[in-house]
């Protein structure tokens, strides 16, 4: 069944904030490593293990804030990586062109 997480950006001013923010949402398991790549993985987890494949929704509300926050292009890009870790590599690769690994 699909799963929806809400957060609001002002909690999300800055790595670690992002990483407080998700884990409190989503209850990371104990050994979450409280980086860009753990929370990667937390969400494919979760995609997977939680959901059986149907997916997660993450609501950020007041998501105006963070257009100008430092971290954006890398919250995004690791949003991006836990979704496109839903597709699967040869789809990514051949569409792309470059190897995803």
């Amino acid at each position: 069944m699909l799963r929806v997480y809400e957060v609001h950006a002002r909690d999300l001013t800055d790595e670690a904030g992002v990483l407080d923010a998700f884990a409190r949402a989503v209850g990371v398991p104990g050994y979450f490593g409280w980086n860009w790549d753990a929370l990667v993985d937390c969400l494919d987890d979760l995609h997977e293990v939680v959901t059986g494949g149907v997916g997660i929704v993450m609501v950020v509300h007041g998501a105006d804030v963070l257009l100008g926050a430092d971290h954006l292009k890398v919250f995004i890009m690791v949003l991006c990586l836990a979704a496109d870790l839903r597709t699967p590599r040869w789809i990514r690769t051949a569409t792309s062109g470059i190897s995803p690994w």
